[in-house]
């Protein structure tokens, strides 16, 4: 038997976890993503994230 994930809605998760996003939005946070074909980098991207 596998595990369950239970979704909620975007504001449901904000009410339900507001400390949670609070500490989150402290945090300089970014995500970097690479796309690679073969030996050539084809594009590099870095975003930040808004909590």
């Amino acid at each position: 038997m596998g595990d369950t994930i239970k979704l909620a809605t975007y504001n449901k998760f904000r009410d339900d976890n507001k400390i949670l996003i609070d500490e989150f939005e402290k945090i300089k946070d970014s995500i970097h993503f690479k796309a690679v074909r073969g030996k050539k980098e084809s594009f590099y991207v870095v975003k930040k994230i808004n909590w």
